[in-house]
């Protein structure tokens, strides 16, 4: 409740005007504001609805099931955008109108995260050293989801990645940004936390990691409002990573 209020604060709403809501009226108010990704065809949304039904069941051999026909259908890249997205949106929107508890949140996200890994793996190890991308998630920060899934397009560019995962501290990322040479941080900020914080961590690495570029995505309240530096871009869609960012090396880069 106090995170869909925040959400509610956070889209210029008054807490007067706030407290006077019943739980059904806050989450009509949170269906205006959340943009859902439009599904394209009856067949993604028919995958979507099997994936949330075998989460909410526990059924590990349906959700396993709908999402080997997507990937069938797709191939990896195609299915995260047309059904692993609207999904993780989804599920985000049914666990806060408590429609979904914990427990099914995280045994979707956990099967998701297994199918990104298997995929990551699948990848040829990339051979340039022309740019070195350092990839993680800030302290109390914990949805990885997106993440992996930039690791996924990086490494299939061709660029070498160090994946470093949830919650790391900024003293142990100064050190491995200093010991790879890296030349490209990458972070999500997911949990709807106070701007402040992310401000302060990314000025921190403006200045302590002057050489590389900083790359965020994630919470576009939040992150629309923050001032980012030279070195800094508020990464909003897998087109404009690959356009700005992962574009082909030429054959004699190394």
């Amino acid at each position: 409740m106090l995170l869909n209020v925040s959400l509610l604060l956070s889209s210029g709403m008054k807490i007067s005007s706030v407290s006077r809501m019943t739980n059904q009226e806050i989450y009509d108010k949170i269906d205006e504001i959340v943009k859902v990704p439009e599904v394209e065809n009856l067949f993604d949304q028919n995958i979507i609805n099997q994936l949330v039904h075998a989460g909410l069941t526990m059924n590990e051999f349906q959700f396993e099931k709908s999402i080997s026909s997507a990937l069938i259908r797709y191939g990896f890249k195609k299915t995260y955008v047309k059904v692993i997205y609207p999904l993780l949106i989804r599920i985000g929107l049914m666990w806060g109108k408590e429609k979904m508890n914990a427990a099914q949140e995280h045994f979707i996200s956990n099967l998701l995260r297994q199918k990104i890994l298997v995929s990551i793996d699948a990848l040829p190890y990339p051979q340039t050293n022309k740019e070195r991308w350092v990839l993680f998630l800030p302290q109390n920060e914990s949805h990885e989801i997106g993440l992996l899934f930039a690791h996924y397009l990086i490494k299939e560019s061709g660029r070498p990645v160090i994946y470093l995962g949830q919650n790391v501290p900024l003293e142990n990322l100064i050190s491995v940004a200093e010991t790879v040479k890296s030349t490209h941080l990458y972070c999500f900020f997911v949990k709807n936390i106070p701007g402040k914080f992310c401000q302060n961590l990314l000025n921190q690495l403006e200045q302590l990691i002057p050489k590389n570029n900083i790359l965020v995505s994630g919470n576009s309240r939040m992150l629309g409002s923050l001032e980012l530096a030279k070195h800094s871009t508020w990464v909003q869609s897998i087109e404009q990573l690959q356009d700005d960012f992962l574009t082909p090396f030429n054959n004699n880069d190394n």
